[in-house]
């Protein structure tokens, strides 16, 4: 879908936009929840809904959106899905009651679902191998600024003008990804293939399904943005209920999130050129399950404590991160055609999965330490589970 492989910062900068808006329409909300749940007078559970019904609106739409940029173009897909974007956070800055916050999640998934996808599928248009391990790792460092600092802009922004004003402040970054789109005209060529017809929707669907390292590896991916999303609905509650901190403080400790997310990707830069694959992966898990020692320790014999949730928020996102990069490389390298649609079923699987587990979070209204370490542990148990299945290649081809 580009010209060429010559590219700038101003390139760079639309990518990191793209790349990052979905997951700040998250990211920036968080601190908001509890907050919500008091103006509107209901129940932790019920404002967390709103972020199972974002995810639900990424799921649905995402394998038509990207399907559709295989043959409509990149950008103009891209650009109704950000329209779709906008169209949903007005209906949460006008929002009279939960319900209608909710639907205005749930409209907002639908678009940004499709800007998410088409900017993977950009990025794997241009590199594979080692080279797309490199790219992602650059683009992890430069969006996890964005999206960490997110909390924080949340925070100090409800803290002066209310919680309105944060999707007023989103509704301005959308429209700043939509500015960079058209910015970007000449580098992203129209499609040049006829469109099939939505009949053929399915068809690289069923070719994936046969592609075990893309099936595995999207597994673990999937498994890690669960444990991301679980974060973002439970974690708010216990930093700010349980710990006592501001939604501002939260925002803070977004920040270090933030640092340890970019650290795990730097390393992940630095590493991936001398180590194989798979001792790459054997590296992570292990630091995650640290981790998780951390917090079963909590629910066993330990009190909670600040330090101790600081903790596992530094090992857990140093090993998230390098999961995820070398999971989302692993996947879309295994495959060479219908590159978008390879995107929006890998994107779509991440979004059923966050949507199964915040579902389960909100209906049985969890927002303690134990459900939370509880439903991490599991879904440690499914990565570490297919990273062992998995079939991992040999350095020489990887770095190809």
């Amino acid at each position: 879908m580009l010209n060429n492989k010559s590219f700038g910062i101003g390139f760079i900068l639309f990518l990191v936009l793209s790349s990052t808006v979905a997951q700040v329409a998250t990211q920036i909300t968080t601190p908001l929840l509890p907050l919500i749940a008091k103006d509107f007078l209901v129940s932790a559970g019920l404002v967390q809904r709103s972020i199972s019904a974002y995810l639900l609106g990424m799921a649905l739409s995402g394998i038509f959106l990207g399907y559709l940029s295989d043959y409509f173009g990149r950008r103009r897909i891209m650009l109704i899905a950000l329209i779709f974007g906008c169209l949903g956070t007005g209906c949460c800055i006008f929002a009279k009651d939960v319900t209608f916050l909710i639907i205005g999640r749930f409209i907002q998934g639908i678009g940004l679902s499709g800007v998410w996808i088409i900017s993977r599928a950009i990025t794997r248009d241009i590199s594979v191998g080692s080279e797309l391990a490199k790219i992602f790792s650059l683009l992890t460092m430069l969006d996890v600024v964005i999206i960490c600092l997110s909390p924080l802009l949340g925070g100090v922004i409800e803290s002066h003008f209310g919680w309105r004003a944060v999707f007023i402040v989103f509704l301005v970054y959308n429209l700043l990804v939509i500015l960079a789109t058209f910015c970007v005209k000449s580098k992203l060529k129209q499609a040049d293939i006829p469109f099939p017809g939505l009949s053929n929707l399915f068809r690289p669907i069923v070719q994936l399904l046969k592609n075990k390292t893309f099936l595995f590896f999207n597994g673990i991916v999937s498994a890690v943005y669960a444990i991301q999303v679980t974060y973002s609905a439970i974690g708010t509650f216990i930093f700010q209920n349980d710990l006592g901190l501001s939604a501002t403080q939260f925002g803070l400790v977004a920040l270090l999130i933030s640092v340890a997310y970019i650290f795990g990707a730097f390393i992940n830069s630095r590493i991936v050129a001398y180590l194989s694959i798979k001792k790459i992966f054997i590296i992570a898990i292990a630091m995650m399950w640290g981790g998780l020692a951390i917090l079963l320790s909590v629910c066993l014999f330990i009190k909670l404590s600040l330090s101790i949730m600081l903790v596992f928020v530094v090992l857990g996102s140093v090993a998230g991160s390098i999961i995820m990069i070398n999971g989302l490389t692993m996947a879309l390298s295994s495959v060479d055609t219908d590159i978008g649609s390879s995107s929006a079923v890998m994107s779509t699987s991440q979004f059923i999965a966050g949507f199964v587990f915040t579902a389960a979070i909100s209906f049985f209204d969890a927002k303690s330490i134990i459900p939370f370490t509880f439903i991490l542990a599991f879904l440690a148990v499914i990565i570490t589970i297919l990273s062992l299945t998995a079939s991992f290649p040999e350095k020489a081809a990887y770095h190809k």
